[in-house]
């Protein structure tokens, strides 16, 4: 059988999807927050539905009203020892293991599918640094996480992620006192810069040193009572793209000043001759004439 595909061309307007990495970030913030907040721009992916359910782990009440999560803070039971399983989700695998071990003192992290096979050591190594004592499966989940993190100055690698030092960014202000660290080979950093835009909504405070050095003050809480989680740039610009190339589109949502990497597409439509205007509604894109660039 023969199928025709037609020409297609973009005309309207679309809202961007909401990005997973800001929404993660914001889940695991607001867990910790003294009052009842609200994240708007919830998406349930598999990585959204696993931060949501660490979150309840750690002792936040999570209620998922359509788009918005109401997230009541997180408030420390009675009991000394949690288990937190982060499925597949990398970020929610490095992110919590430090946030986890602020709160409690016995802590088992376990994973599944592809992320057991992924080396801890840069989680182990940061954990160790700051007083806890880690059993692992030779570097691998599942990890045993003993005695609670401690304020202190250490030093991580940032090569292979940012991930790691993100969970430190927002665990390290809910200890009693200070702490700095040190980051050598740092490669995410517009990933950093997402989490510091996101912990200063909330309200922490932390001294940036050329993404260096991270200068974090103790007894620091989050507090806000509502986020909304920004579009995705990624996700956002095969419509814009095809708008470029083939017709017109309105894409909501979208931070032009966001510190998402992938907002460089707008330099690329712009080399190529596309017609593109920044709105405060959204990003508008239209097709020119396109020039090779």
């Amino acid at each position: 059988m023969i199928k025709r595909i037609k020409p297609f061309r973009y005309a309207g307007e679309i809202n961007a999807p909401k990005s997973k990495s800001y929404l993660q970030r914001a889940i695991a913030i607001a867990a910790l927050c003294e009052e009842t907040s609200e994240v708007e721009g919830y998406t349930p992916s598999n990585d959204a539905l696993v931060a949501v359910r660490i979150a309840r782990s750690l002792g936040a009440r999570v209620d998922i009203n359509s788009n918005t999560l109401v997230i009541a803070g997180s408030v420390q039971n009675q009991v000394s020892s949690i288990v937190i399983n982060c499925g597949e989700a990398g970020l929610s695998t490095r992110m919590f293991s430090p946030i986890a071990a602020a709160l409690y003192p016995s802590v088992t992290v376990k994973g599944e599918g592809s992320i057991q096979s992924r080396p801890m050591h840069m989680v182990i190594d940061a954990l160790e640094q700051l007083g806890a004592q880690v059993s692992s499966n030779d570097g691998l989940l599942p990890l045993t996480i003993s005695g609670k993190i401690k304020p202190g100055e250490i030093t991580i690698d940032g090569s292979e992620s940012s991930q790691l030092l993100t969970g430190l960014l927002i665990s390290l202000p809910h200890l009693t006192g200070d702490s700095i660290v040190h980051v050598k080979n740092l490669k995410s950093i517009p990933y950093v810069q997402m989490s510091l835009d996101i912990l200063r909504a909330y309200g922490i405070e932390i001294e940036n040193e050329g993404f260096n050095t991270f200068r974090i003050k103790g007894n620091q809480k989050p507090k806000r009572k509502q986020y909304i989680v920004e579009g995705d740039w990624s996700g956002a610009s095969f419509h814009l793209v095809g708008a470029a190339i083939s017709g017109r589109i309105l894409v909501k949502g979208l931070n032009p000043l966001s510190a998402q990497a992938d907002k460089a597409i707008l330099n690329a439509f712009r080399a190529c001759g596309a017609h593109v205007v920044i709105r405060k509604e959204g990003i508008y894109v239209q097709k020119k004439e396109l020039n090779a660039f």
